[in-house]
């Protein structure tokens, strides 16, 4: 996966979701895409979440919006496969 920084493991945690910045098309008519630039972690306790950051975009597009999505299956099979 191109673009799509490996994020560090917080211990044997697996994340509960991912964070992305959307990268706006280039061509006109094209989809805007989203970049990974972290992942999120449940804290031991059950009381908090961490946010790991690997990445910050410098696109000057880039409104600082950073979007939170849990992972879909289809997705947690293609990160076990690599």
């Amino acid at each position: 996966m191109t673009n799509e920084p490996s994020t560090t493991n917080a211990g044997a945690n697996k994340p509960v979701a991912y964070l992305y910045y959307a990268k706006r098309a280039v061509r006109r008519g094209g989809k805007d895409r989203l970049v990974r630039i972290g992942a999120v972690f449940n804290h031991r306790s059950g009381k908090g979440r961490t946010h790991l950051i690997d990445a910050l975009p410098v696109d000057r597009d880039w409104d600082g919006r950073i979007v939170e999505l849990e992972p879909n299956a289809e997705f947690a099979e293609a990160e076990t496969a690599e």
